[in-house]
């Protein structure tokens, strides 16, 4: 007797886009830049566009905010999120006279930090009813440095 079986399998392919995507997104905003530049600047077919379109349609933007189009279509659901589109130069700030290619000091920006404690009370917190938060503020206070109760349990 001969017996035949088929069997299904899913293996991840990588291809040679998604690696190339996933070094672009290991990158940073200042080293994407570079490389932005230097792919601009060795391939003369290249050229940097500054317009802005919508993320959902794909149409031209003439003016900042939301597209009018997808706007209009979305008013009619209140679930759907409103995406606003703002160009790069939006989100950087350059000193009042200063052509706006200097480094400024990330001396000047001070880091949160936040202890594990408090990050995981603020993860809990919503879960937690109003009696509870005093108990689970002692109790992660209460771990060491390792996420270890320092606590005798009786």
């Amino acid at each position: 007797m001969i017996l035949q079986s088929q069997s299904q399998s899913l293996r991840p392919l990588t291809t040679a886009h998604l690696a190339q995507t996933m070094t672009l997104l290991e990158l940073n905003g200042e080293e994407l830049r570079q490389k932005i530049e230097a792919e601009l600047a060795s391939n003369p077919a290249l050229e940097q566009v500054d317009e802005h379109r919508c993320p959902t349609c794909g149409r031209l933007m003439v003016s900042k905010g939301p597209c009018q189009l997808c706007n209009q279509t979305n008013r009619l659901s209140s679930d759907q999120p409103i995406v606003f589109v703002s160009p790069y130069s939006d989100f950087t700030y350059y000193e009042p006279g200063s052509n706006g290619h200097e480094d400024y000091s990330t001396d000047d920006i001070n880091p949160v930090i936040e202890d594990l404690p408090t990050f995981l009370l603020r993860q809990l917190a919503p879960d937690l009813t109003l009696e509870e938060r005093p108990l689970a503020a002692h109790i992660l206070t209460s771990l060491d440095e390792d996420g270890l109760l320092r606590l005798p349990l009786i």
